[in-house]
């Protein structure tokens, strides 16, 4: 997985008017923790907060104040909070992690291939599962994990429990839940009182209906 160095800056004061100051700064209020540790709050430059966002999983070097983390120990982004129209970063979460200890994480799901039941059969690819949570040492974090869809077929299901792991991942997601499957596409047939009903608002703009719409009303 990748691996990012961090600066951070240690703070003092905390609320809402200083978390509107430091944004306007363009920092952004953050905390860290884990490890049995007293939570620290820090900020972080956006433009850094931007960068993680891109890399999805990534494994941080965190220096605080020019100090940086101990040996055999990493931070990974735990959450990111955004503005819900700009979509600036309001805040981010970081969690201290040893490398030598496995973590849950969820991953993004990733489809590839071509599912014979849409190309052939005319079917539908309904993915219902986006992620799942893995346990597995921090180095080890994927990206995303791939769910090879080639043989499904129309009426097929797949579940969490038919995804290929890389050695050393462990699915935490119920293995039942349904990641994807190829659905029938649902047409519109148009019922004989909604064909009366477009007939007679026809009419009442003034147009006159056709031979057969007459024939059937008569």
């Amino acid at each position: 997985m990748d691996r990012v160095r961090v600066e951070a800056r240690s703070r003092t004061e905390t609320g809402k008017s200083v978390a509107r100051k430091l944004r306007a700064q363009g920092q952004v209020p953050g905390v860290v923790y884990g490890l049995h540790r007293e939570a620290q709050a820090l900020t972080v430059g956006e433009d850094v907060v931007h960068r993680l966002r891109r890399l999805g999983h990534a494994l941080v070097d965190l220096t605080i104040d020019g100090r940086p983390g101990d040996e055999g120990v990493a931070a990974i982004v735990k959450s990111i909070e955004h503005h819900p129209v700009t979509w600036n970063p309001r805040s981010i979460d970081f969690q201290w992690v040893s490398l030598t200890e496995n973590v849950e994480v969820p991953v993004p799901l990733v489809l590839t291939g071509e599912a014979p039941g849409a190309e052939i059969d005319g079917g539908v690819v309904d993915q219902l599962l986006y992620e799942v949570t893995v346990r597995c040492l921090p180095t080890a974090i994927p990206s995303n994990l791939h769910m090879d869809i080639s043989n499904l077929h129309l009426g097929e299901t797949l579940h969490v429990r038919d995804l290929v792991l890389p050695e050393g991942i462990e699915v935490v997601t119920d293995t039942d839940e349904v990641v994807v499957s190829c659905l029938t596409p649902r047409i519109e047939v148009e019922t004989e009182a909604e064909a009366g009903e477009e007939v007679a608002h026809e009419l009442a703009e003034g147009e006159e209906p056709d031979e057969g719409e007459a024939d059937e009303r008569a």
